[in-house]
């Protein structure tokens, strides 16, 4: 199967529904949504949990991405020994 290519990602950006911040939860939902999906069913506790869930998440992707960076430096100073030494 093949990757999704560069057409397909345009297509994807110009169909793309603007969107608005929720005052209530700060996440971001289409303005075409009367409501937000995320929060307005949910009560105020709900809404903390939701918060707290979400800024986790957050830390945790900050997290990997520190990670995988780490990673591509120590690949990229073990090429850089290994061609060094190759010479």
């Amino acid at each position: 199967m093949r990757a999704p290519g560069l057409g397909m990602f345009m297509s994807h950006m110009r169909n793309r529904k603007p969107t608005k911040q929720c005052e209530r939860c700060g996440l971001r939902y289409r303005i075409d949504e009367e409501n937000c999906p995320h929060c307005h069913n949910l009560s105020d506790a709900g809404v903390a949990a939701l918060k707290q869930r979400f800024a986790r998440e957050q830390i945790s992707n900050h997290r990997l991405g520190s990670k995988l960076l780490m990673a591509a430096a120590l690949g990229l100073v073990l090429i850089l020994v290994i061609g060094l030494l190759g010479d």
